[in-house]
């Protein structure tokens, strides 16, 4: 599967997930500018903006091992292990990779946020997080994120190795992405719509959402492939 197609379902994820999470949140407060500006003010939060990034920048991660190309700490952390990948798919398409590149992400943005923490006190400025949380948040979200694309690559002809065994599916790579991508957005929606019914109230306003993105994310890949 192309790494722009693991892109696009990675930022539906998040959508959809932000859609679920905070969806009834904002629609309360859509009857007041001032109280709707104040809950999505509640979204940009460093902790959720770090790890809305970090999980987009992994999506492409796993893929290092034939390009490098819209990953930042995929990159870094392919520097070292370059020299021992041999091909496509390989090691680098496993879990043993995963908590490779969770590991080397966690440790590369907990440094950054403590040179960024240096940085601040110098100015007296109070700049408060914990290296814990930040290091357990960036793994978790790292590894998820690398997991989901093994999932969706596990999807295609040429599948990927779980615990020494293959496991392939009916998709081949290329024109047949832009289809892949858009079952997996309704089959994906599909869940989330039946784990937010079963587990609290339903919500019109994150169900209504969750299914116009679905349908925008829809439309966008069937036009994509019909000019192609």
């Amino acid at each position: 599967m192309r790494g722009i197609f693991h892109v696009a379902l990675h930022v539906y994820y998040i959508l959809l997930s932000l859609m679920f999470l905070y969806g009834d949140a904002l629609a309360a407060s859509a009857s007041s500018l001032e109280e709707f500006l104040r809950s999505l003010k509640s979204l940009v939060r460093l902790e959720i903006v770090t790890a809305i990034l970090v999980f987009i920048d992994i999506a492409r991660a796993p893929d290092c091992d034939i390009l490098c190309r819209g990953t930042v700490l995929g990159y870094l952390a392919h520097i070292p292990a370059k020299p021992f990948l041999k091909s496509h798919r390989g090691w680098y398409h496993s879990l043993w990779a995963a908590i490779y590149v969770s590991s080397a992400s966690s440790a590369i943005v907990t440094s950054l946020f403590y040179l960024l923490k240096t940085a601040v006190d110098l100015w007296n400025t109070d700049f408060e997080f914990s290296i814990y949380r930040v290091a357990t948040t960036v793994f978790s979200v790292s590894l998820l994120s690398y997991t989901l694309h093994l999932i969706e690559d596990s999807l295609t002809m040429r599948g990927v190795d779980w615990f020494g065994r293959r496991i392939r599916g009916p998709v081949s790579t290329g024109r047949s992405d832009l289809y892949f991508t858009l079952l997996l957005i309704m089959f994906s929606s599909s869940i989330a719509v039946l784990v937010y019914i079963m587990t609290k109230e339903v919500s019109t306003s994150a169900v209504a959402g969750g299914l116009v993105l679905t349908a925008i994310y829809g439309l966008l890949a069937l036009s994509r492939s019909w000019r192609t």
